[in-house]
């Protein structure tokens, strides 16, 4: 498996903070695609994924980004 950049991890998770506050959901993989410039969903999937795993967010039974909690 791939190193992921801690840098554009944490890009991804501030977008995904963003678009939350912002629009009341999450946003789909196609949209952090976009917003953050990255090559492909499958990178998305990887950051996404890594998230998850730190907890950080968390993810529908058909792999959708779910929404944060409220703070």
């Amino acid at each position: 498996m791939r190193t992921l950049n801690k840098e554009t991890l944490r890009s991804v998770e501030e977008y995904i903070v963003r678009f939350q506050q912002e629009n009341g959901q999450a946003p789909t993989y196609r949209q952090v695609q976009q917003a953050l410039n990255m090559s492909s969903l499958n990178q998305v999937h990887r950051y996404v994924k890594a998230l998850e795993s730190e907890g950080k967010i968390t993810r529908s039974d058909d792999g959708s980004i779910e929404l944060l909690p409220q703070f």
